[in-house]
């Protein structure tokens, strides 16, 4: 947050310098509409209005693209736990087997049992 805040102060230090060393007034005509102001003013209004445009256009991108992280995770949560039930069912299922002696002792299990498998909590929903 510090950092936020200096690197603010430090852009309204720069805009400050830039608008005391652009003081020219300018005119500017586009069809009917006439504005008269300063150098720094005109370019300054020119930046913002291209940032503008440019939020305006990369929303809509931004937005699918955190939609669609959001439902993947979603999905990466759901297909864990299923592993997770699934890994827990084999090794049930194997114990029964060597207990009823349907297994032999030379083979190995196919997975390492897992006592306490981590299970991530759902991601936050954004949006």
């Amino acid at each position: 947050m510090q950092m936020i805040v200096g690197i603010g102060i430090a852009l309204a230090i720069g805009l400050v310098a830039f608008a005391l060393q652009n003081d020219v007034p300018v005119t500017v005509n586009f069809v009917v509409w006439r504005f008269d102001g300063s150098l720094a003013m005109v370019l300054l209004l020119a930046v913002s209005v291209g940032v503008l445009i440019m939020a305006t256009l990369t929303t809509p991108a931004t937005l699918k693209a955190r939609w669609t992280q959001s439902r993947l995770n979603k999905k990466i949560y759901q297909l864990e736990a299923v592993n997770h039930k699934q890994e827990l069912r084999i090794v049930e299922l194997e114990t029964a087997a060597r207990l009823a002696g349907n297994v032999q002792p030379e083979q190995k299990s196919r997975i390492v049992p897992v006592t306490s498998l981590p299970v991530a909590e759902p991601p936050p929903v954004v949006g």
